[in-house]
């Protein structure tokens, strides 16, 4: 195989590249970063990457997960995620936005649809806290 064909491989078949095609391809490659603990790799895959720090502290305990076809709305789209962890399912919704012709997913929104259904499936010990400003109702996906 010649070097340019191999280099062209390699950027064709990088997350950052492949992911923002469209929003089933994002997420696909978002939960394969997260199940691998590629930290680095689940930033360049969010739109707020200063939400997940790169310093070694953050790991997700993911094995498995399953996405349904994304439902698009304009610039948004979301796509019924489930994953599978040592505690068992949980189900939530994926969001994702679509900025300057790219879908990245929309990590608060997503973390935090992540911690409702774990919350729902009791896999979270101790109290859970979410902060939700009295002027403005939040339905979790």
């Amino acid at each position: 195989m010649k070097l340019t064909t191999i280099i062209t491989l390699l950027f064709i078949c990088s997350p950052a590249f492949a992911a923002n095609s469209n929003p089933l391809d994002t997420a696909k490659h978002f939960y394969n970063a997260l199940k691998s603990n590629n930290i680095t790799a689940t930033r360049t895959l969010i739109i707020n990457p200063e939400n997940l720090p790169d310093d070694d502290s953050t790991s997700f305990d993911i094995t498995k997960y399953n996405l349904s076809k994304p439902k698009e709305t304009g610039n948004v789209a979301t796509v019924e995620t489930s994953t599978v962890n040592k505690k068992g399912t949980i189900s939530f919704s994926t969001v994702l936005k679509k900025i300057n012709g790219k879908w990245k997913v929309d990590y608060n929104k997503t973390i935090l649809n992540m911690a409702f259904g774990a919350v729902k499936k009791n896999q979270v010990g101790g109290n859970v806290k979410v902060g939700i400003d009295k002027n403005k109702h939040h339905k979790a996906h």
